[in-house]
């Protein structure tokens, strides 16, 4: 029999794909997250409709069809996905899972935690690809949804253990870049530990600017409780107010004020009051 390999979808292929299997088209949201979780596969493409389709969370509606609550991965997916990930051995299966957390991580990062043999067999798998950004190679697994199944299987206590790991490794770097160190603390935060306070804080800056509200509240909640200062009680508060909670966000400044040593600070957190009022 002839083989033909089938790659990748475009986003427009991915489209017309959907619309097929349905019978309509998609709103502009719902192409944009099928494509994300898919990434052009036509197997992830087609096993996500069929999920999202059993489950009753995609429906049409003024002549578009729309997903009515997040796109889950389906079972028949996770199963195919866990059989291949089941050909692992148990190094294989530890590098695979710090990339289901981390997402991403350098070589030279990934040195620390892994072994070349290790890594070498997951690239022949196809399970991890290789990326050149501005000559540093970065590692990430080949698809999005298998850090999904991998985080779906692990364990709490050893989702916590991974995230210490990674901490662990970017803190025995002397010259770590700054946005490692900035994941740094949000791994040590899920590993059930405190980064440095001004570090936390920083961190927390950057989730909230990312408009990734919930974790900006948590490290700058952990970042002030570890004495960081009057800048993570005013990240902590545009947290609250971005998420609606005004009132608890002027609270929390109305006791800053109190705390506030310098004008600057003082007049910082006066403009912040005036938001959450």
């Amino acid at each position: 029999a002839e083989r033909l390999e089938v790659g990748p979808l475009t986003r427009a292929e991915v489209d017309v794909l959907a619309a097929e299997v349905v019978g309509g088209p998609f709103t502009a949201t719902a192409g944009a997250e099928l494509w994300r979780a898919s990434l052009g596969n036509p197997l992830f493409v087609r096993e996500l409709l069929l999920g999202a389709i059993e489950a009753g969370y995609l429906g049409e509606s003024g002549g578009r069809w729309r997903f009515t609550s997040r796109l889950r991965t389906s079972s028949r997916l996770v199963e195919l996905i866990g059989a291949r990930l089941a050909q692992t051995t148990g190094a294989e299966r530890d590098t695979l899972e710090l990339l289901g957390i981390a997402g991403e991580l350098s070589l030279d990062l990934l040195d620390r935690l892994s072994t070349e043999d290790a890594l070498a067999t997951l690239e022949a798998k196809r399970l991890i690809t290789v990326e050149r950004r501005a000559n540093t190679p970065v590692i990430r697994l080949v698809h999005p949804i298998y850090g999904e199944v991998l985080r779906d299987t692990m364990g709490e206590i050893r989702i916590m253990a991974v995230n210490r790991a990674l901490a662990d490794a970017v803190d025995s770097v002397s010259d770590a870049p700054r946005d490692d160190a900035l994941r740094a603390a949000v791994w040590r935060l899920d590993g059930g530990g405190v980064a440095q306070p001004d570090l936390m804080a920083e961190a927390a800056r950057m989730a909230y600017l990312a408009r990734d509200e919930a974790l900006a509240l948590r490290l700058a909640s952990t970042a002030r409780a570890a004495s960081a200062g009057i800048e993570a009680t005013l990240v902590e508060a545009r947290a609250l107010n971005s998420l609606g909670r005004a009132t608890e966000a002027d609270s929390l400044l109305l006791a800053g004020a109190h705390e506030a040593t310098s004008d600057a600070h003082r007049a910082l957190i006066a403009i912040e009051r005036a938001a959450s009022l």
